[in-house]
Order: C-alpha cells, then sequence, then structure tokens
C-alpha cells in the first residue's frame, strides 16, 4: 500500500437557474480524479463522476454516474493497493436526495 502519492484533478460545472415547475436550478459536472503512488508495487486509483444535481426549493437530488478504476466508492478494491490486487474498472449509477431545512 502507497503512503504517498501524486494526486491529479480535474473538475468542470456549469450552474443555469431555471423555472420548470418546481426546480429552480440545475448544476451539471464532471469531475476527475487521477491518484498515482510513488511506489513501483502499487497501482494507480481513477475515478471519473459525470451527473447533474437538481434543486426544487428546499430538495437537492444528485443523479450521477461514477467509473472508477482501483477506488473503493465505485465498488473497487481500494486506493493504493499493490498491483496484485487492483481491480478492473467498475461503475456505479447513484441518486441522492436531500432535504435542507
Amino acid at each position: 500500500m502507497a503512503a504517498e502519492a501524486d494526486v491529479y484533478i480535474a473538475n468542470i460545472a456549469r450552474t443555469q437557474v431555471v423555472s420548470w415547475g418546481p426546480i429552480n436550478k440545475v448544476s451539471c459536472y464532471n469531475n476527475f480524479t487521477h491518484i498515482d503512488p510513488r511506489v513501483s508495487n502499487a497501482s494507480e486509483s481513477i475515478q471519473n463522476v459525470v451527473g447533474c444535481s437538481v434543486a426544487a426549493g428546499p430538495t437537492l437530488t444528485y443523479i450521477d454516474w461514477i467509473s472508477g478504476k482501483n477506488m473503493w466508492f465505485a465498488g473497487g478494491d481500494g486506493i493504493g493497493l499493490s498491483s496484485e490486487t487492483a481491480g478492473e474498472w467498475n461503475h456505479l449509477f447513484n441518486v441522492n436526495i436531500g432535504y435542507y431545512f
């Protein structure tokens, strides 16, 4: 397991105020992360999240597609694990609804 790594992050997002019935704001995004361990026997970890959040009054809903290689959140083995245990690409469809008061 790597104790140190180089981390590369690229994110882009766009927010649009709308008047679609109860929906007042939509934000779409793409968040990319690449973790490159500084040891030879560890595997890189990559994750990309693409999706949108939809605001309607006090509710906020996230709808996104998560793709990851060697990333635990997308169903992979973990971050910075040895190359022998590094997993394949995993994907996860995520919907999260929150009520803020």
